[in-house]
């Protein structure tokens, strides 16, 4: 049973890794959205 866990958390931690970077990149392109609307807001 510990060798299931182990092997299953090792899978997560694997696409965790993965998906990081894609998080990263969505976190900058929707806070890059959010300055452009207030900076068109203030013209």
């Amino acid at each position: 049973m510990r060798k299931e866990v182990a092997l299953v958390q090792k899978k997560i931690d694997a696409v965790n890794k993965e998906l990081k970077p894609l998080g990263d990149t969505c976190q900058k392109k929707a806070s890059f959205q959010k300055s452009e609307r207030s900076r068109r807001r203030k013209r």
